[in-house]
C-alpha cells in the first residue's frame, strides 16, 4: 500500500492508518482480510480491528461470516470481501457524526457552565454581573454573545459605542438569516433618522395648515359667513359628528338625494372640501 503525505480526513477523526487502508480498498475493492496483510506491513490483528473500526465509521462494508481474533478481543471475518464507500459518501457521513459530536459537546459545556454560574452565584453573589474592560474585550463580548443566540437578541441601543454605529453588523444579518430574532430598543440619541425627520417636517407642516377644532366660546367675527337655516345648523351638526348621508336622511326625515343635495350646496357656502370639514367651520365659528 502506498500512503499520501497528507489525510485529508483528519479532521472528521479518521486517523492517516485508517485514511492508508480506505485508499487501498478503494482501489482494490472487494479485497479480503488476507489479501489486505499481503498488500500491508501492518499485523493482521491490527488490521482486523481497523476493519472494523472503519466499518462502525461507515467508511467501508462486507461480505462474508467468519471471524478472526483482532486487538482488544475485536474480531473480523476471515473471508468477508470488503469495499470501500464512495468518498463523497463518507464524508458526509463523517460530517454528520461529527456534528452530532459538537451539538452533544456544546450541550454539555452549557450545562457545565450552569453548574458553575449556579455555584458561583451562591458562593459569592456580588459577582453575578460581569464587568468587562478595553473596548477590544468589549467588541469581541458583542460578537460572542451574537453567535451564541438560537431564538433572540435582545439590546439597549444607547451611546457611546463600541463598534461604528453607521457600518452594518455583518453577524446580525447572519443570525438573522438563521432564524434568530433581534430586538432593540433605541435612545432617542441613539441614531440619526432622515425618514423620521423628514415626517417629522411634514406633520409640522401640515399642523400649521391645518384648521384648529374648538369646542369654545373663542370664536371668530360671524358676520363674514353666511346666515344659516335651523335645518342647515342641524344638518352641519349631523355631519360634525361624521353621519353618512343615509343616517342624515333616518335623522331628519328628508330622503337621501335631498340630503346630498343640502350637503353639495352647504360644502360650497362653507367652502369644505369635506363634510366634516363643513361641521368644523360651523362649530368654530359659532354656527350651529
Amino acid at each position: 500500500m502506498t500512503a499520501p503525505g497528507e489525510n485529508p480526513f483528519a479532521a472528521l477523526g479518521v486517523t492517516a492508518t485508517q485514511q492508508t487502508l480506505y485508499l487501498t480498498l478503494l482501489y482494490n475493492p472487494g479485497s479480503t482480510l488476507g489479501e489486505l496483510a499481503g498488500m500491508s506491513e501492518a499485523p493482521r490483528p491490527r488490521l482486523a480491528a481497523l476493519l472494523l473500526e472503519m466499518e462502525d465509521l461507515g467508511m467501508i462494508s462486507a461480505e462474508g461470516a467468519a471471524g478472526v481474533a483482532g486487538e482488544g478481543g475485536a474480531s473480523a471475518p476471515a473471508d468477508r470481501a470488503y469495499t470501500a464507500h464512495p468518498p463523497d459518501a463518507v464524508v458526509e457521513t463523517l460530517i454528520r457524526r461529527r456534528e452530532t459530536e459538537f451539538i452533544r459537546a456544546r450541550i454539555e459545556a452549557k450545562r457545565i457552565n450552569g453548574d458553575l454560574l449556579a455555584a458561583e452565584q451562591r458562593s459569592n453573589p456580588e459577582k453575578l454581573v460581569e464587568v468587562i474592560d478595553g473596548l477590544d474585550a468589549v467588541i469581541q463580548r458583542y460578537e460572542q454573545v451574537q453567535r451564541a443566540a438560537v431564538r433572540h437578541v435582545k439590546a439597549i441601543d444607547k451611546p457611546p459605542y463600541a463598534v461604528d454605529p453607521v457600518s452594518p453588523n455583518a453577524i446580525e444579518r447572519e443570525r438573522l438569516a438563521n432564524g434568530v430574532e433581534y430586538r432593540a430598543i433605541y435612545t432617542p440619541e441613539a441614531r440619526p433618522s432622515t425618514l423620521l425627520d423628514i415626517l417629522i417636517e411634514v406633520f409640522d407642516t401640515c399642523w400649521e395648515q391645518a384648521t384648529p377644532l374648538r369646542f369654545d366660546d373663542e370664536s371668530g367675527p360671524v358676520d363674514v359667513w353666511p346666515r344659516l337655516s335651523e335645518a342647515d345648523r342641524h344638518l352641519l351638526t349631523l355631519l360634525a359628528a361624521g353621519l353618512k348621508d343615509e343616517a342624515v336622511a333616518r335623522h331628519t326625515g328628508m330622503g337621501a338625494r335631498t340630503v346630498s343635495r343640502h350637503v353639495a350646496r352647504l360644502l360650497r357656502t362653507l367652502n369644505a372640501r369635506t363634510r366634516f370639514q363643513a361641521g368644523v367651520h360651523a362649530a368654530r365659528r359659532g354656527l350651529v
